[in-house]
């Protein structure tokens, strides 16, 4: 048996991951969950039991995923028990007999029971060549997840832990091998402490070396460090690309000769796929740092404007962004409601602060590198101790929210700016407020200090930036020449120079001494929210929501470099009836159809002038119905023979965007929803009006047909679903029980059940003739944008702003699966017609391919710019379209030593041919029937 193999068997995922001891295995629901015996608060036992859950979902895609998977199941079954008030009563009196029975045995040390064997063979733990099995299919209708009930109390003495009665011989037997054993013991000892000796003499040589060579403080060491002290370092600078890409001396152990299964995580460095909100130097102006509402920060090369680095881990879009004065950590503010700080050299997370009860709109660091300073929604600012996590301070006073802060270079005061059209300066030490900033007329978004601390620079929605004198709270100037909101300001570091920068798509440059306008710097397309200078202050860095991040020379105002995103978000998708192709509607205006068994992009169709938020195929497969926000819905072939000429018609009636299709079931006739607060009925052969459905009060977000196309079916932002005749146009019954906008409302194949989803966070079952709530799906942290039925109508599928779908039983309301890996909203969800696959659609550029029964990702579809396109697996095999510039974006990382692997080494992972074989549907694959 190979090494790996016997570490394989070895391995115990409750004591690794949960930190459950042997002694303690099998652990009752409590322990399983980190909760006090018996806690009764559900929220607590929610929360604890989430936590517990996405811990263990992040070694999903490990070489442990069988593992986290069965673990997965048990604590679903844990808070299922313990949430449900009758199950909890009952198991809790199960575990008091049993903890009582225990406490009246008297049990010896060595009479402790084994832990319980991880169940799964060692050849199935130790395989790697293909993706493991995973868990067991989705449990019918009516079942219960009983895979952790076995495990759920402390299992009683075995008869031989039982205490005895021995002989004089035995006890003499006993010690004369005790005698024995104490010696051998005593020799391996001796060895031990030798070869220890040994190994720390040779390795006083490569401490000698690495100290001579300046290495990096680890993030250990940092966290390691105690409360209270300097966050120090020798300043030592971000590495550089080519350093962290290049090769070792020898490849001989990293690079196998075939890449082992999930060694590497693949990358598509494709930029942002949504605004960028805030923008940081590094320190030695070497590095751009980005956060955006994709819920990631990215590192990117200034000289190159190459991608360097991505920061994941946030489950809201990233507010504000900084960099510790050394340059050696990175700070993050979400919507989430955390800030979180991360080594910036490897993306490494190293903590989250938590505290805040609304979005964390901003982040900075003191001079010193030892606090930060967090603003949020909440109206509160909090002062933490970067090096422990502690909550030192809280500012608090101000009468709306907190958009911005800052302090000052001394570390003495704290700088706020508020919704209430104040910014506020604060004693650090006492938290009391010290002056106001009165002078703004709407709300003030932004906020900075002097470099010397002299000055306050704010910023506001009445399109001026003001200068103040810090003692006196005296406007010295105001900055008049923005059209529109001024959203960001920061000082020179010499102070004689400002920039501010605004909705008005322009970046604008003071003299801070007169307050006179040097020169306006342009180049975004939308507005521009984030503004930064160099330390050397011959470069300004601005990003906005065009996606883009510029940089400009400040004496010239040359534009020099662009960070730009290469993809847009994937707004819609659609399966074909056989499930062979999939189509996805995109915010740069184009309709992609892709081979759903290849992985290749097949044909883009360019028509429409405006996004495309609907895709429908037809019930024969042969067209595609699309809205767009260009106001018309078009209808084009599938054929490959009419590529040249693929649009067949366009519908044009609406005055609003066009935001939802569908075809009746014989394909005769379709159905489109605007804005513009209507649903209208169109001839498909002749594009003719044949009904226009008036009724909603705002405007209508989806449409779909009964399966006997009699009725109509339309939700809207009016919180409603209603129900229409085809023949009359007449309005037969509203739905009401959503209290925020309907986004989707769906038939099931019968016509017996509606299913809405709003921006409540639930989905919602009905009855169709009666109009009466069935039930309600609730477990989303965010608005619900879709929700379907299985294709065998068990389940429920449901997809969120919260980066995730979710699974669930109809006729329960359990939740069964939870699909993670998006990094920014999900807008669609599409079912394969034998209801085996689904795929996702997310603002983040992506549609992902999940399997239902495992919950496991299949693949990854990346469109880019025009024809170009990615399709990656989880094992990092890849295809593309042939392209240099495609090729360029595609990395992998080992997943041990967190290395970027080179471009060379990326491309070893390019095989279509595994890509195929993993795409193609076991019933579509022929060496499967053999």
């Amino acid at each position: 048996m190979s090494l790996d193999q016997q570490k394989q068997e070895k391995f115990d995922p409750y004591h690794t991951w949960l930190g459950i001891a042997p002694e303690e295995q099998p652990a009752n629901y409590y322990r399983l969950l980190g909760l006090r015996l018996f806690e009764d608060n559900p929220t607590v036992i929610e929360n604890l039991a989430d936590q517990r859950m996405g811990h263990i979902r992040t070694f999903q895609t490990g070489p442990h995923s069988k593992e986290s998977q069965q673990l997965l199941n048990e604590l679903a079954a844990a808070k299922l028990c313990l949430l449900n008030p009758t199950k909890k009563a009952a198991y809790d009196a199960q575990l008091r007999q049993k903890l009582e029975a225990q406490k009246k045995i008297e049990k010896p040390a060595e009479a402790l029971p084994p832990p319980v064997p991880w169940s799964g063979s060692s050849s199935e733990m130790a395989g790697k060549s293909s993706p493991p099995k995973g868990p067991p299919p989705l449990p019918p209708l009516g079942a219960e997840d009983r895979t952790a009930t076995d495990r759920s109390v402390p299992l009683s003495i075995s008869a031989e832990g039982r205490k005895t009665i021995q002989t004089p011989a035995q006890v003499a037997v006993w010690t004369y091998a005790h005698y024995i054993g104490v010696a051998v013991l005593s020799v391996l000892i001796l060895l031990l402490v030798f070869l220890m000796i040994r190994s720390w003499l040779s390795g006083t040589t490569e401490i000698a070396k690495a100290s001579k060579t300046g290495q990096k403080t680890s993030a250990k060491e940092f966290q390691d460090k105690p409360s209270g002290q300097k966050m120090k370092s020798p300043s030592p600078k971000l590495p550089a690309p080519s350093s962290e890409s290049s090769l070792p001396d020898s490849t001989e152990e990293t690079q196998p000769e075939e890449p082992s299964f999930y060694s590497v995580k693949p990358e598509v460095h494709t930029g942002h796929s949504e605004f960028i909100r805030s923008v940081a130097f590094s320190p030695d102006g070497q590095w751009v740092l980005t956060g955006s509402g994709d819920f990631t920060a990215k590192l990117w090369d200034r000289h190159s404007g190459t991608e360097l680095r991505t920061f994941w881990g946030h489950t809201g879009p990233v507010r504000s962004v900084a960099f510790s004065p050394d340059g050696r950590w990175v700070i993050t503010g979400s919507e989430d409601r955390t800030a979180k700080l991360w080594e910036a050299a490897t993306g490494k997370l190293l903590r989250t602060f938590r505290g805040h009860r609304d979005m964390v709109w901003a982040v900075t660091f003191s001079a010193d590198g030892r606090w930060l300073l967090t603003g949020s929604l909440d109206g509160t600012a909090q002062l933490w101790e970067a090096a422990s996590g502690r909550s030192l301070q809280t500012f608090q006073g101000h009468s709306g929210s907190v958009y911005a802060v800052a302090l000052d270079p001394k570390g003495r005061w704290a700088l706020t700016a508020s919704r209430d059209q104040t910014a506020q300066l604060w004693d650090v030490q006492t938290g009391q407020r010290i002056r106001t900033f009165s002078g703004h007329t709407a709300p003030v978004w932004a906020a900075a200090f002097s470099p010397d601390g002299r000055w306050v620079l704010t910023g506001g929605w009445d399109k001026t930036a003001k200068l103040w004198e810090t003692h006196t709270a005296k406007q010295v100037h105001s900055f008049q020449g923005h059209t529109d909101w001024v959203l960001g300001v920061a000082f020179r570091p010499d102070g004689r120079w400002i920039a501010t920068c605004s909705r008005d798509h322009t970046v604008k440059l003071w003299d801070a001494e007169t307050g006179q306008l040097i020169r306006t710097l342009q180049g975004h397309t939308h507005w521009v929210e984030a503004v930064a200078w160099s330390l050397d202050g011959r470069w300004v860095l601005a990003g906005g929501y065009d996606k883009t991040a510029n940089l400009w020379e400040a004496e010239t105002g040359k534009l020099v470099q662009t960070f730009c995103s290469y993809t847009d978000s994937v707004m819609a998708a659609a399966f074909s009836p056989d499930g062979r192709w999939f189509a996805t509607g995109t915010k740069d205006a184009r309709l992609r159809l892709w081979d759903s068994f290849s992985g290749r992009l097949l044909h883009t169709y360019p028509g429409h002038s405006g996004p495309i938020e609907a895709v429908a195929f037809s019930p024969d497969g042969k067209y595609l119905l699309t809205g767009s926000w260009d106001r018309t819905a078009k209808l084009w072939s599938t054929s490959p023979f009419e590529t040249d000429r693929p649009q067949l018609r366009s519908f044009r009636g609406h005055t609003d965007w066009v935001n939802s299709v569908a075809f009746s079931p014989d394909g005769r006739q379709a159905l489109t929803g605007s804005l513009d607060q209507t649903a209208k009925l169109w001839d498909v052969a002749t594009g003719n009006l044949l009904h226009t459905f008036r009724g909603h009060t705002e405007l209508i977000r989806s449409v779909a047909f009964s399966p006997d196309g009699r009725r109509v079916l339309t939700g809207a932002h009016d919180n409603t679903a209603k129900l229409w005749d085809v023949q009359t146009g007449q309005l037969l019954r509203t739905f009401q029980g959503h209290f925020h906008w309907v986004r989707t409302a769906v038939f099931n194949k019968d016509g017996r059940w509606i299913l809405t989803s709003s921006w409540d966070q639930t989905a919602k079952l009905w009855e169709t003739d009666t109009g009466n709530l069935i039930r309600t799906f609730q477990g989303h942290r965010g608005p619900v944008e879709s929700g379907l039925f299985s294709p065998n109508e068990h389940w429920v599928l449901t997809a969120s702003r919260d980066a995730t779908a979710r699974l669930w039983d109809r006729q329960t309301g359990v939740l069964l699966r939870v699909f993670r890996g998006h990094t920014s909203e999900l807008l669609c969800t599409a079912f394969t017609p034998d209801g085996a696959r689904m795929v996702t659609a997310s603002t983040d550029g992506s549609c992902r391919l999940w399997d239902l029964a495992t919950g496991w990702e299949l693949a990854q579809f990346w469109h880019l710019s025009e024809d170009r396109w990615v399709v990656m697996l989880p094992d990092g095999y890849f295809a593309y379209d042939g392209s240099p510039e495609t090729l360029a974006m595609v990395r992998h990382r080992d997943r041990t030593t967190g290395r970027l692997l080179s471009e060379e080494e990326s491309q070893r992972f390019h095989r279509p041919d595994q890509v195929s074989k993993a795409l193609v549907p076991p019933t579509q694959n022929p060496k499967s029937k053999e």
